[in-house]
């Protein structure tokens, strides 16, 4: 079985994927990985994106946790056009190139309750432990690896 990796993304970030708001989460360096990943939400707020966004309370969000699982199903690198073009699906209004990569997330799943958790810079492995309750607070069963990645793997090796 593959590890589960972790992404920390700040908050209301976190919150606005969640919710089906934002798509595309804006990186400076590369990303090989795709499939699936855990969401963490770390302690660190985002104040300017909480005023903008018009959120009220963002102490109260969930943080310190992975929170969510989502799959990634592409990831480009930014020009000029294409941050234009993401806009609506990044919700970042900065400009955003010079080296950057857009991770198209997609099958964005909350867990059923967070999973606590220490982040860190870049993706980052899971413990056993850690990624035994994301995978059973996600619904996706102890036994699924990674996603459907290798669910697909398992039945076309049954063809």
């Amino acid at each position: 079985m593959s590890t589960l990796c972790g992404l920390s993304i700040s908050q209301p970030w976190i919150d606005m994927i969640i919710r089906g708001f934002k798509f595309v989460e804006i990186r400076g360096w590369d990303v090989r990985r795709r499939g699936l990943i855990a969401l963490h939400s770390p302690w660190r707020i985002d104040w300017g994106a909480c005023y903008f966004y018009g959120y009220k309370e963002p102490w109260a969000l969930p943080r310190g946790a992975i929170i969510a699982v989502a799959e990634i199903a592409e990831v480009n690198k930014l020009t000029n056009e294409l941050s234009m073009e993401i806009l609506h699906q990044h919700r970042n209004p900065l400009p955003q190139t010079g080296g950057s990569f857009a991770i198209v997330l997609k099958d964005v799943r909350s867990l059923r309750k967070p999973v606590r958790c220490r982040g860190r810079q870049y993706f980052f492995p899971l413990g056993d432990k850690v990624a035994g309750h994301v995978r059973e607070y996600a619904g996706l069963g102890a036994n699924l690896g990674v996603g459907k990645i290798q669910i697909d793997r398992k039945l076309k090796a049954k063809k």
